[in-house]
């Protein structure tokens, strides 16, 4: 949910190793943040240069949610409380995610049984997600804050600007009238009536 990584071989076949710290350019100096090579899942390609078969792979950037689930995630796992920058230093090749027994975990499975949790109180009975849910969910929060190209929300989810403008953006237009309308243009659709005076 906080990175848009679509559901299955992407988020299951990350290691600890995978994640990395990097540096950019932010105002007059640098700031670090902090990455997931995504190697497995639908754009996953191998090439073949020099007879050595090499996987290609896109980056996630992780916010700071992210961060902070994995670090109480290797706590859970390990059972030793370390920050994401002594995660990245150990470069563990274990999988983040590990489910009875060593075998992958069933998300699925899980997401259905926390829905049917929360259908008590929380979600209506009719309405239910799956999780792929998350990502589409991820997307269209990001169209709505409006602080990120279209072009950076692809890169992010591995998909391309026409796929978001195809199956998102033209959902949610009425979330961009707030930033896109002029305050005369705000005016002018809601003129004030004598019970707003």
């Amino acid at each position: 949910c906080t990175t848009g990584m679509r559901t299955g071989e992407e988020p299951l076949n990350l290691r600890w190793c995978d994640l990395q710290q990097q540096e950019f350019k932010y105002k007059d100096g640098k700031k670090k943040a902090y990455i997931a090579v995504i190697r497995h899942g639908k754009m996953a390609k191998e090439t073949v240069a020099n007879k050595k078969k090499t996987t290609l792979s896109r980056e996630a950037l992780l916010n700071a949610d992210a961060v902070a689930t994995l670090e109480r995630l290797f706590y859970v796992r390990y059972g030793v409380k370390l920050t994401i920058d002594e995660i990245i230093k150990e470069a563990k090749t274990d999988t983040l995610f590990i489910g009875n027994k060593g075998k992958a975990p069933n998300f699925r499975d899980s997401f259905e049984q926390y829905q049917n949790y929360l259908s008590k109180s929380k979600i209506k009975p009719n309405q239910r997600y799956t999780l792929y849910s998350c990502r589409h969910e991820y997307i269209n929060a990001e169209l709505d804050k409006g602080n990120m190209a279209i072009r950076d929300i692809a890169d992010q989810v591995g998909s391309s600007p026409e796929t978001i403008h195809k199956f998102y953006k033209k959902y949610k237009a009425i979330h961009r009238a707030a930033r896109i309308l002029t305050p005369e243009d705000i005016a002018k659709f809601n003129p004030e009536s004598e019970e707003d005076k």
